[in-house]
């Protein structure tokens, strides 16, 4: 099966903020010193993603009585 180029990035990108080692603080504010405006939106926009997938796989529960 061939990966396909954003997978490959996806997998990348994954693997660079798993490293323990990396301050994700650091990163972020380099990236907003360093990075045109667009590029700091689309991280928050891959964030807003990654936020409501994250939600969509945890079970729901109807509590309603």
């Amino acid at each position: 099966m061939r990966v396909t180029e954003n997978e490959r990035i996806a997998k990348k990108i994954g693997d660079l903020v798993s490293d323990l080692r990396v301050d994700l603080e650091y990163v972020a504010v380099y990236i907003n010193q360093l990075s045109p405006k667009v590029t700091v939106n689309r991280i928050l926009l891959m964030a807003d993603i990654l936020r409501e997938e994250s939600e969509q796989e945890k079970p729901h529960y109807d509590y309603e009585f």
